[in-house]
Order: structure tokens, then sequence, then C-alpha cells
């Protein structure tokens, strides 16, 4: 069957795990040295993950099958958008009800196990949200660290995007709902306006 995108061989990836390992290849092949990052949904879990984790540490099954390189060094601010550092609840629903492959016929094996991944009884959950790992990505994060979430979204409630230590901005002066899409937080101008302040070094804490 017809798949799109199926020619990519991140399409049949498993995991965000195996996205950091993509992520942290892009950005060493730059030759940057410093860098801001900014991730919508699962793209800031592989952001977290490629800045958090570290295979010599972290003994976890999980990592050691598919973290393979140092963590990035050079990470300023990172900046996520609707993001589900402790799971999302729709993640769940797909890996326990399987509803996806009445909803979504054409995803590939690699696309449903992203989702399960992002479960939040997932191991790859579990383990970023571990009190001392949460510490480290804000350590490392010089810049700090921002999180955005709009209001009644499904994906990532306020409880599923929040980060220890991060700066957690107020869901509520971002009302769109939607996940990202027309009407959703990706298309609101506020959160654009937002993100140009953080890496403008123009934000304080209390925002």
């Amino acid at each position: 069957r017809h798949v799109r995108w199926n020619w990519d061989p991140s399409y049949h990836y498993m995991n965000f795990f195996q996205f950091a390992e993509l992520l942290k290849a892009k950005i060493r092949a730059t030759g940057a040295t410093a860098y801001d990052l900014v991730g919508h949904s699962m793209g800031g879990l592989d952001i977290i993950a490629a800045t958090m984790l570290d295979r010599r540490v972290d003994q976890e099954p999980e990592v050691q099958r598919f973290i393979t390189t140092e963590p990035l060094e050079g990470t300023r601010t990172i900046v996520t958008v609707a993001t589900p550092f402790r799971g999302s609840p729709l993640a769940k629903i797909v890996k326990r009800t399987k509803l996806d492959e009445i909803v979504s016929p054409n995803w590939s094996d690699g696309i449903r196990s992203q989702s399960e991944a992002m479960s939040p009884d997932s191991p790859f959950i579990r383990i970023i949200t571990e009190p001392t790992r949460q510490r480290r990505l804000v350590e490392r994060a010089r810049g700090g660290v921002h999180t955005f979430g709009s209001c009644n979204d499904p994906a990532t409630p306020d409880d599923a995007r929040m980060i220890d230590g991060a700066m957690n901005h107020s869901a509520g002066k971002l009302k769109l709902a939607r996940h990202s899409m027309i009407l959703g937080i990706t298309q609101d101008p506020r959160l654009g306006l937002a993100l140009f302040e953080i890496l403008a070094g123009k934000i304080g804490e209390n925002s």
C-alpha cells in the first residue's frame, strides 16, 4: 500500500530516542558550537532526549539500545510547544485500543510505535521524567527551558507539558485549543511573538 514519506528511513523509527540521535547528527554536521532549539509536540521530546540522556550514566535498556552518541553540549535555550513531557493521553489510547488502525490505516508500524512511546506508561516517558534527569536538562540548557501549551489540547493537557525547573508559560494566554494546524497553537501569532522575545533574550521568568 502507498504510504506517504515511506522513502525516508526515519519514517520507520520507533521512538523519540531515535529522533534524538538524528537531531544530534544534523546539528553536529553544521559545525555549530552553540544553538537554540525549538520543538513542537514530539519534536520537543527529541530535543530533551538529545540534550538530557547520556548512555555513559543512564543504564536503562532503552537508553543503551537507542542512544548511541554523547548528549548535545552547545544547547543554549530550549523552547517546546505542546510537548507531552509526561506522556500524551491520546498516545495511550492508541497503545491500548489500536484505534489508529481505523482512523489512520496508512500509518506505518514506525509511526504507530512512535505514538506508543509517548504514552504516559511508556518506559521512554518514565526515563525522561526522572527528577535528576530533568535537573540535568535544565542545567545543560544555559539559556533556560521554556514550555508552551494551548488550553484544552487533548494531546498535551497542562500537567503533561510541564517540566520541573523550566519556565512553564501559562496556557491560559494561548487559548486556541488545537494541537497544531489551522486554529492551533502553532498558528497563534502570540506564540510567535513569545518565541521571538525568548530567543532575543527579552523575556523574564515571570511572564
